[in-house]
């Protein structure tokens, strides 16, 4: 943790983005705070799959000046625009702000229901060796597919319309 805080620090980014899934949510607190102590200026903007409900969001990331509620497919591009040209974001759709007016403000974000609009995930930041699991095997997850086909389980997060990409998109 020490050597990824540490290489945060050392770039200096302006905005410190973070996923924040249930296996993580105290490690990327753990980052997060380490980086603010340090850069006390960055700004930092939290989504994942334990930010999808904007109930529960801010238990999820307590330290995020901005969180995407949901898929941020169309909010966190004009989110980080907006923040490098030095507004403070409040009461934008999507996301859940520390300088919203009032927490019962929060509006939906819009969603993508054509899946094929959304460019795929490039690995180009890094080489590829780095996209690899815990015991070494080589990863470049691509998502075909959101949601869940069933869609009645009252208990789940997946409980929205189910979007695919197409085959030839996918391929």
């Amino acid at each position: 943790m020490e050597e990824i805080i540490n290489g945060i620090i050392a770039a200096k980014p302006k905005i410190l983005g973070i996923s924040v899934q249930q296996c993580n949510e105290k490690f990327t607190e753990a980052v997060a705070r380490g980086v603010k102590d340090s850069l006390p200026d960055i700004t930092i903007i939290a989504g994942g799959f334990s930010c999808y409900n904007p109930a529960t969001t801010r238990e999820a990331a307590p330290y995020a000046d901005y969180i995407c509620v949901f898929e941020a497919d169309y909010t966190v591009g004009p989110l980080v625009r907006k923040i490098l040209a030095g507004e403070k974001v409040k009461e934008m759709p999507g996301v859940i702000s520390l300088h919203d007016l009032t927490e019962d403000t929060y509006k939906p974000g819009p969603v993508p229901h054509d899946l094929d609009e959304l460019a795929f995930p490039k690995y180009e930041w890094y080489g590829i060796p780095v996209y690899r699991n815990w015991n070494g095997y080589q990863l470049t997850p691509v998502i075909a597919s959101r949601g869940c086909r069933w869609s009645r389980c009252t208990f789940c997060a997946e409980r929205f319309i189910w979007r695919i990409h197409t085959a030839e998109s996918f391929v």
